[in-house]
């Protein structure tokens, strides 16, 4: 039976694939290709991290998420404690999430014109 994935996957996954009996088919990504396949790799562990169903669960989801933001990391060349700086910056400017909000709508507010 014919199992279609295209999708980016841990290195060892092969591996586990042929233990399984089953023969694995794939190819090697380009480096842009790679950097592009991360970005919806993360998508996609963001995803699972939401439908985690038990305490568990969410810890090996974000576990996982966090494993492709350190790849994301490295292929942009993107040094951590300039990500900190600016989430830093950002939180200071915009706040956390602490506060439990959620933005129900906006409502346009009426112009008044002076005459």
């Amino acid at each position: 039976m014919l199992k279609i994935y295209g999708k980016l996957v841990r290195d060892q996954v092969l591996h586990y694939i042929r233990k399984d009996g089953e023969i694995p088919r794939f190819r090697k990504l380009t480096f842009p290709e790679y950097k592009e396949a991360l970005r919806h790799k993360l998508i996609e562990e963001a995803t699972e991290v939401a439908e985690a169903q038990t305490p568990e669960d969410l810890r090996k989801e974000l576990a996982d998420l966090l494993e492709v933001f350190y790849a994301l990391v490295r292929v942009y060349d993107i040094k951590l404690r300039d990500l900190e700086k600016i989430r830093e910056q950002r939180r200071y400017l915009r706040g956390g999430f602490a506060a439990r909000i959620l933005l129900l709508y906006t409502e346009a507010r009426e112009v008044r014109k002076r005459r």
